[in-house]
């Protein structure tokens, strides 16, 4: 496949890490026993761009775009599951205003950190997904 296109396998493949790397971020957040909403926020970008590298270096096409993809699935889907639970829809309509702020911020802390995290392993190593295929040759015995 060339580098340069797009691939589904990649976008899903990205998805699920960024997901790991948001969880990994608020248990982090967790294990530092620290709060307040700028933690938060910050604890999802450090999520979110941790993600974003490993998914970039795992995209087989454009290394930007498909972490970028998958970052935005992740927080879709967060945001569904809120909105789709009993919970979620006695706080939206309790907070409306505040609870779309706070899911606006953290949307966009995940995801700046996933793409952030995607640009910063295609600095890294450009080169370093280029796989070359080598013939195993066993070494000859001298007599």
């Amino acid at each position: 496949m060339a580098r340069n296109q797009f691939s589904i396998a990649s976008v899903i493949l990205s998805y699920f890490l960024v997901a790991g790397g948001v969880a990994l971020g608020l248990i982090l957040l967790t294990l530092l026993k620290t709060g307040g909403e700028p933690a938060f926020y910050g604890s999802l970008a450090l999520g979110g761009a941790i993600g974003g590298f490993m998914a970039g270096r795992a995209s087989r096409g454009s290394t930007i775009t498909e972490p970028a993809i998958g970052g935005v699935l992740v927080i879709a889907t967060i945001v569904g599951i809120f909105v789709g639970t009993e919970l979620g829809e006695v706080l939206w309509h309790v907070a409306a205003t505040e609870v779309t702020r706070i899911v606006a911020i953290a949307g966009g802390a995940a995801t700046a950190g996933a793409i952030g995290g995607a640009l910063v392993s295609e600095k890294v190593s450009p080169c370093a997904r280029v796989v070359v295929a080598r013939r195993w040759r066993p070494e000859r015995q001298r007599v």
